[in-house]
């Protein structure tokens, strides 16, 4: 007991940190896999534990309660962070795959935990509660947030995508975690449940957003393309994840195969208060999902947009792959809060596809609005049955480029006709109702130049209602066009493309 009490229960403590490891002391071990092996490191006037400075690596943190009482439920803060590894320290180990090496990091009055400094690298943050109690269920927060990443470090993971090695981070009182400052790179976030409990059923969010990467940290990867590398980042009282540049931009993050406002059986709800996914003032290539089919993330049932894209110098983002509105198997009506996609402010030259299903969300499918917001592409995703419209263009918004006409659809072959602005793109789309939307995929061609005028032969028609839409490269993506109802019925099973 180090910082309390004989009986666990109440702090005496030290003036300074627990546990101090520094000076290039290396091969330490804190706690251990078993009950009896277990510090509890908790009431100290600044760390729980410390490891710091050049050479005072490969040291292990297991197995240890670090902030709450010798009971695991209640509080006994230590007065800055819960564990501190700074100053050029390298591969040093916070936790395990097993419940006997999980440390509780819960109640400090700073961070749990927080990595700091050029220099520190190669840390791995694994199993543990970090903002919960040891049920894994009771919100003892940390007083700012559950992990903060900055100053520099790199080669960071946080989870893996073994079973046991993925952390529970929810209940803190800032942000479920904090990624920051220009010289931070490298890492992963893979296979934690941020915001619930350790059940991944039940709200425990973190006050701020669940994952927050801001001011210049880039190349890190949030999920993966295994299931074991899901992160279920749901129950947030601010956005699931959000991107915010700055100054120093933020740049080359792939978010992908995660449940972002759902529980982690992948079917009910369990949204973020605020955006799904938010990118803002200079959050630049960043992709949202991806072209193999565990890549894309499912962001559903959150209160404000799917994902969000708003601000100056938000570009060269790609949002593919995804499921937007709905639960993991794309059936159940689990539509986010506001739009499935939101382009604002001035974001520019960002692409939507192929392959997103943005349904049942309670305003537009996609909405671009305001002056500056220009250029992004919508391409070969299934948009339908959100509460307003498909694709809704306002305020100068793409510059509102035209829609397309569908004009004539004959058979033999079977081909559908009309004309759109000059040398641009069309892409056509049947639906099973007359929304608007476009539900299918059905092909592209390039109007011609001279003329506007586009024809599309393609094998068979999944519904009777068509519509279509029209990219320039400057301007961007039209809204759908005019429902065409065409008279000519496909006698083969509903078309799953897109």
């Amino acid at each position: 007991y180090i910082g309390t009490h004989i009986d666990g229960a109440g702090g005496l403590e030290n003036g300074l940190d627990g546990v101090l490891i520094y000076g290039g002391a290396s091969g330490n071990i804190i706690g251990g896999d078993s009950p009896a092996k277990r510090n509890l490191l908790s009431g100290n006037k600044r760390d729980g534990v410390r490891i710091m400075g050049a050479g005072s690596n490969n040291n292990l943190v297991i197995g240890n309660h670090i902030g709450v009482d010798v009971s695991g439920v209640g509080t006994l803060e230590n007065q800055e962070n819960g564990v501190h590894i700074l100053g050029g320290a390298q591969n040093n180990t916070i936790g395990g795959n097993s419940p006997a090496q999980r440390n509780v990091i819960s109640a400090n009055f700073e961070n749990g935990i927080l990595l700091s400094d050029v220099g520190t690298i190669n840390t791995t943050i694994s199993g543990n509660y970090i903002g919960l109690a040891a049920d894994g269920d009771l919100v003892l927060g940390n007083g700012y947030s559950g992990i903060v990443v900055e100053g520099g470090v790199s080669d960071v993971t946080i989870g893996g995508d073994e079973p046991g090695e993925g952390n529970v981070i929810s209940g803190n009182a800032d942000y479920g975690l904090a990624i920051h400052s220009v010289d931070t790179h490298t890492f992963v976030i893979s296979g934690n449940y941020v915001g619930t409990d350790a059940s991944g059923r039940l709200d425990r969010g973190n006050t701020s957003s669940g994952v927050h990467i801001y001011y210049g940290a880039h190349n890190g990867v949030v999920g993966g393309d295994s299931p074991g590398e899901r992160n279920v980042i749901s129950g947030n009282e601010a956005e699931g994840i959000y991107i915010w540049g700055g100054s120093t931009g933020v740049g080359d993050v792939l978010i992908s195969g995660n449940y972002i406002g759902l529980a982690a059986d992948g079917a009910s709800g369990l949204g973020n208060s605020g955006h799904g996914v938010s990118l803002s003032v200079y959050a630049f290539d960043i992709t949202i999902g991806g072209d193999l089919a565990t890549q894309g993330n499912v962001i559903s049932a959150n209160g404000g947009h799917g994902v969000y894209l708003g601000g100056a110098d938000v570009t060269q983002n790609s949002v593919l792959g995804n499921i937007i509105g709905s639960d993991a198997s794309g059936f159940m009506e689990l539509g986010n809060g506001q739009n499935g996609i939101k382009i604002v402010n001035s974001a520019y030259d960002n692409t939507i596809g192929p392959g997103n299903l943005i349904v049942h969300n309670l305003a537009d499918g996609v909405g671009i609005d305001s002056p500056g917001t220009v250029g992004n592409a919508i391409s070969q995703n299934s948009i339908y049955n959100n509460a307003l419209t498909g694709i809704q263009l306002s305020d100068g918004g793409n510059n509102e480029l035209p829609a397309p006409l569908i004009e004539n659809v004959n058979l033999g072959p079977l081909e559908l006709s009309g004309t759109a602005c000059p040398a641009c793109l069309v892409e056509l789309f049947a639906s099973m109702d007359d929304q608007g939307e476009g539900q299918y995929f059905l092909g592209s061609v390039t109007a011609q130049a001279s003329t506007g005028e586009y024809s599309l032969e393609v094998g068979f028609l999944p519904g009777s209602y068509l519509t279509a839409t029209a990219t320039d490269a400057s301007d961007g993506t039209s809204e759908f066009s005019t429902v065409y109802e065409t008279t000519i019925h496909s006698l083969l099973l509903p078309y799953v493309g897109g």
